[in-house]
């Protein structure tokens, strides 16, 4: 019926068809409203919340978006020269954190290539993408290596290993050093890959998150170990 009538209408909070079946998490009926790269891209600002909207930053409203990973790749793979990424102006979470918060290297491979992605965008919270990686639930060996793929992509796209927002927010080495269950296999690719060991460290910033490793306070050994070759001469 909607696709008889006008698909670009707004309801009274600005929000056209496709985003609310995006909102009220309706992959199928989604992917039959999208009928353009203007539709997957379009941006608006709710004039309920104040806060900017698209098709895609609302399948990541409530999850990890997983549910829409199907109809995702059907809508980047149709439509490959969309923006999604939100306005330059706007602070919000962007492509580089809707990558690793689904964590799907068939979907990173189809994000990183719309246009204008600003990999190093800051979310409202600081955090650059690669942060939601660290709060994946199950990190076995496998999910390990696939959270290792999409930070492969991201540094490829010019992430920035290093970047913060500033000397109080960790650096992402220092979120995964931190993280409820470390994982050792991403902390050495990080290392490998130019992340410092010897930023300063965001609950302290007189000493270096390397410092903070090799102090008594912290009794992991194999993580000692990782860090162990990185002393200063």
């Amino acid at each position: 019926v909607l696709l008889e009538h006008d698909v670009h209408s707004q309801n009274t909070k600005n929000q056209t068809p496709a985003m609310l079946a995006s909102l009220n998490c309706h992959p199928k009926a989604l992917e039959i409203l999208v009928k353009s790269s203007e539709d997957l891209g379009y941006f608006t600002k709710n004039s309920a919340t104040g806060k900017y909207e698209s098709v895609v930053s609302l399948m990541f409203s409530y999850s990890s978006g997983s549910i829409f990973k199907d109809v995702l790749i059907n809508l980047l793979t149709k439509h490959p020269d969309v923006r999604i990424e939100p306005p330059d102006d706007v602070v919000m979470d962007g492509v580089c954190h809707w990558i690793c918060r689904m964590c799907d290297v068939q979907v990173a491979e189809l994000m990183i290539r719309t246009k204008d992605v600003n990999i190093n965008r800051l979310d409202s919270n600081g955090h650059t993408g690669p942060y939601y990686l660290s709060m994946q639930k199950d990190f076995k060996d496998g999910d390990a290596q696939t959270s290792i793929k999409i930070l492969e992509i991201l540094i490829q796209n010019n992430f920035k290993v290093n970047f913060r927002k500033d000397e109080r927010s960790p650096t992402i080495l220092e979120i995964f050093v931190k993280a409820m269950k470390t994982r050792y296999k991403i902390i050495e690719f990080l290392l490998n890959n130019d992340a410092d060991p010897h930023a300063s460290y965001s609950k302290n910033p007189r000493i270096s998150l390397y410092d903070e490793v090799m102090s008594d306070r912290i009794r992991d050994r194999q993580l000692k170990e990782i860090f162990a070759p990185y002393a200063k001469d």
